[in-house]
């Protein structure tokens, strides 16, 4: 393997938040001081993308880095435990819409090709098993599955890894106003935005049939990187009044300092015209 694909392979993973490497190798955040964490080498310090070990007198940056600490092991064998586990969330929220999914696309004309996106997909490992599973009409309906993500750090990964899927690199905000798809997901977006109801709005508009989004819900203590609770009366107050909204636990998703880890599910209504 060469050093530009442990550099592709890399900026997959880098981004990974720090909370997540910790909640995954099984760290503890403190209830008095949220940003120190109870972790395998003692206390850390974490500060945005940096962490500091007060007892070792190390840090670093970036959560290769802070598994290379954790675990005490080299480059590569951090890489690959990420990958191990990154890919593998991804995926698990794409299970979590499923039912939903299926539940919409329940009558969909088996002769017709259903048009899908994953808006800011990410690693696209999600999009590519919604892709896989629908290749063919076997499980009733195929579907073409279009996976986008603002950020150009997956696609290469996505490319080699993912082969299911169409993956793009651009902002839904500007494509041509006709193009649209039968069904947009935006999984584990929302929270991100201090104002998310422009991309709602957005995406409504560009879904022939559905949108559907999945979020962490009823955060009490927002995660970093988390500008807003997705709370029931925040659905509610949508300008486009949702379909459908169920709310379940997820294997993917366990908040570090909450008592009580739900996602939400919930869909509108498409309003996009055939581009």
């Amino acid at each position: 393997m060469t050093w530009d694909d442990l550099r592709r392979r890399a900026a997959v993973v880098r981004e990974v938040p720090l909370e997540t490497v910790l909640l995954l190798r099984g760290a503890v955040r403190d209830r008095r001081d949220k940003s120190k964490w109870h972790s395998e080498r003692g206390p850390l310090s974490v500060t945005g993308p940096k962490f500091t070990n007060w007892h070792t007198h190390q840090g670093g940056g970036g959560a290769i880095d802070l598994v290379m600490h954790l675990a005490k092991v080299d480059y590569r064998t951090a890489l690959a435990w990420l990958e191990g586990c990154a890919v593998p969330q991804s995926m698990q929220f794409m299970i979590d819409c499923l039912p939903t999914i299926r539940e919409l696309i329940q009558g969909w004309p088996r002769d017709q090709v259903l048009e899908v996106l994953d808006v800011r997909t990410g690693s696209g490992a999600g999009a590519n098993l919604l892709a896989t599973l629908h290749r063919s009409v076997f499980f009733g309906v195929q579907m073409k599955v279009d996976a986008m993500d603002i950020s150009s750090a997956y696609k290469a990964y996505a490319d080699v890894h993912f082969p299911d899927i169409t993956y793009a690199v651009g902002n839904l905000f500007d494509l041509h106003p006709d193009r649209t798809w039968d069904l947009i997901i935006c999984s584990h977006v929302i929270e991100h935005l201090t104002d998310p109801a422009p991309l709602i709005s957005e995406i409504s508009q560009r879904a022939r049939h559905w949108a559907v989004f999945c979020a962490p819900f009823e955060e009490k203590n927002l995660l970093e990187g988390h500008s807003i609770s997705i709370t029931a009366k925040m659905i509610a107050g949508l300008r486009i009044q949702p379909l459908s909204m169920k709310v379940m636990t997820s294997p993917g998703w366990k908040h570090p300092v909450d008592e009580q880890s739900e996602v939400v599910v919930f869909v509108v209504t498409g309003h996009g015209a055939r581009g």
